[in-house]
C-alpha cells in the first residue's frame, strides 16, 4: 500500500509512466492476494510460493515472526492492520489526474471524473473491465462544447493497443486534443501470454497485467484467542491454511489458453475471472517447517503431463507462482520449449 502510493506521486511528478505499470503490478496482484476475500484478515508477510499458512516451528523470516505470514487481525505487527484499507482508495484516486489542459486516464479502473475546463463542467467515465479484459470505453459529456486534452494511458505489459482504430504503441500516453461535447472514445489492449525468467532457474507467468499462479485448494480453520488483553473471535480472528491438493508442479508446455468467465468480484478466489489452461508435471519439491523448499529436490518427471488452470495470484491464498520449466523426456510428442521472458 504505501509503495502504491509512492509510485502514485512518482507519475505525478515525473508523468513516467512505468511508476503506473508498476502501480497496476502491486494493486492488481500482491494487494488482493494479501487479504481475505471479506477484507477481515491479512498477512504481513506474502510468499510468491504460499503451500500453507500456518505458525512454522523457526522463523525463516529473519527479522519477522513465524507467523508474519498468517491471515488475521495484526499478524507480527499491526501497522498493517491500520493502513492496508488505504490501498484502493488511494489507487481510485489515481484513476485520472489533472493534466497542463486537461485530464490524464492513469489508472486503469473503472472510475468516472468530474472538472470544470474554461468555466464549463465535464464528466470522463472509464467503462471497463481492466486487467480482467482488454477493452477501455470513455464517455465524455460537456455541458457545451469545449476543447481540452484527454491523455489515455497505453500500458506497457501491452503488445499493442487500438485506439478508436489507430494503432498505437504500448507504454505511453495516446494525447486526444478535441473540441468535447457528447463523445465515445473506444480502446483495445492487444495482450499476449508471456513466461518471465525468475531466479533459480524458475519462471512465472504474465498475461497482461495480472500474474497467474498454480491455486491450491484450501482449508481455513478458523483461531480465536486473546492477546494483549484484545480479544480475537470472529470476524476479527486469525486463521490457519491447509493445503488440500498437489502442489508439486513444473511447467511442461508453453502454449496457454485464456479463458474469459462472468464474474461479479474481481478477485474470487472459487469464480476467478479469468483462467489460463496450462500443461504441467508433478515433480519431486520438498516441504518443512511449513513452507516447500526455495528449489525443487529433483526437475525429473514425476507423471504424465496434466491440464491444469492457473488463476490470477490475486484470487489466490495458497499457490504455486515460480516454478520450474521442463520436459517431459519420456514423451517423445511433447514439444514443451521455453518461451520468451
Amino acid at each position: 500500500v504505501e509503495t502504491m502510493y509512492s509510485y502514485e506521486w512518482l507519475f505525478a511528478v515525473t508523468g513516467n509512466t512505468k511508476w503506473l505499470d508498476r502501480l497496476e503490478n502491486l494493486a492488481f496482484n500482491a494487494l488482493p492476494a494479501t487479504i481475505s476475500p471479506d477484507m477481515w484478515s491479512h498477512q504481513y508477510l506474502q510468499m510468491t510460493n504460499q503451500v500453507a499458512c500456518f505458525p512454522m516451528s523457526k522463523q525463516p523470516f529473519r527479522t519477522n515472526g513465524r507467523e508474519a505470514h498468517l491471515f488475521g487481525l495484526e499478524p507480527n505487527y499491526g501497522c498493517c492492520t491500520a493502513n492496508f484499507a488505504q490501498g484502493w482508495p488511494k489507487f481510485a484516486l489515481s484513476s485520472f489526474m489533472k493534466g497542463k489542459d486537461g485530464i490524464i486516464s492513469a489508472a486503469l479502473v473503472p472510475s468516472k471524473a468530474n472538472f470544470t475546463i474554461d468555466g464549463v463542467h465535464v464528466s470522463c467515465e472509464l467503462v471497463t473491465d481492466y486487467p480482467f479484459r482488454n477493452t477501455l470505453t470513455y464517455k465524455i459529456k460537456a455541458d457545451r462544447p469545449v476543447q481540452f486534452t484527454l491523455g489515455i494511458r497505453i500500458p506497457g505489459c501491452a503488445v499493442s493497443a487500438q485506439v478508436d482504430g489507430k494503432s498505437e504503441a504500448a507504454g505511453g500516453i495516446v494525447v486526444l486534443k478535441r473540441v468535447w461535447d457528447d463523445d465515445v472514445v473506444k480502446v483495445s489492449l492487444n495482450f499476449e501470454t508471456r513466461i518471465v525468467q525468475r531466479p533459480n532457474e524458475m519462471v512465472c507467468v504474465w498475461h497482461g497485467p495480472i500474474l497467474y499462479s498454480i491455486p491450491i485448494k484450501e482449508k481455513w480453520e478458523r483461531v480465536e484467542y486473546e492477546r494483549d488483553g484484545v480479544v480475537r473471535k470472529y470476524p476479527y480472528c486469525d486463521y490457519y491454511i491447509y493445503p488440500l491438493s498437489k502442489w508439486n508442479y513444473a511447467l511442461a508446455d508453453d502454449n496457454f489458453e485464456l479463458n474469459e468467465k462472468d464474474f461479479e468480484y474481481g478477485f474470487d478466489p472459487v469464480n476467478p475471472p479469468v483462467t489460463l489452461k496450462a500443461k504441467v508435471v508433478e515433480i519431486e519439491w520438498g516441504f518443512d517447517n511449513g513452507y516447500c523448499d526455495e528449489v525443487p529436490a529433483n526437475k525429473e518427471p514425476l507423471s504424465k503431463v496434466q491440464e491444469i488452470e492457473m488463476i490470477p495470484y490475486g484470487c489466490t491464498a495458497l499457490r504455486m507462482t515460480e516454478v520450474p520449466f521442463v520436459r517431459d523426456n519420456r514423451n517423445p510428442d511433447n514439444e514443451a520449449r521455453l518461451g520468451n521472458g
